[in-house]
């Protein structure tokens, strides 16, 4: 009985933001990154990623995953935002891109499927797979933007 109040008040000694802390990702970040670095976008890539694992909670196994998806999630929007005007006027190219996009995504999927399988059974896997698949996302992210400026100057 005494080690069982020992420990709760060991508990109870943690400031509750370390029990609960949960990263924090700043969206800004990427924006901001993009801005300065327009014609190397490739620089920005994981950046806000590894300032969120920087913050409490960041440095473990789900606060990691967590950060890597925050991030992918941008570079999923902003690879939506280029496709969807890439193929709003419907004809060949826009039929190629669509094409290419449906390779491209069981491309990752495999890819990042394999990186994580190196570490199949631990905890580390998931942050692999979501890191492979952040930093092809943002690539192909930066791809589909590159395009659209191409697309700018005709």
């Amino acid at each position: 009985m005494r080690s069982i109040l020992i420990a709760a008040l060991a508990l109870l000694a943690v400031p509750a933001s370390a029990q609960t802390a949960e990263p924090v990702h700043d969206d800004a970040l990427l924006t901001a990154c993009l801005a300065e670095n327009a014609e190397a976008g490739d620089v920005c890539i994981g950046r806000a990623s590894t300032a969120c694992m920087a913050t409490p909670g960041g440095d473990t196994t789900i606060g990691m995953s967590t950060c890597i998806a925050a991030e992918t999630a941008q570079w999923d929007g902003l690879l939506n935002d280029a496709y969807k005007e890439l193929t709003a006027e419907p004809g060949k190219r826009a039929d190629n891109l669509q094409a290419v996009q449906r390779s491209w995504i069981a491309f990752v999927d495999a890819a990042c499927a394999y990186e994580a399988g190196a570490y199949e059974g631990g905890t580390v896997a998931g942050s692999v797979g979501g890191a492979c698949k952040m930093t092809n996302t943002a690539r192909r992210a930066l791809d589909l933007r590159g395009y659209q400026q191409e697309g700018s100057v005709r």
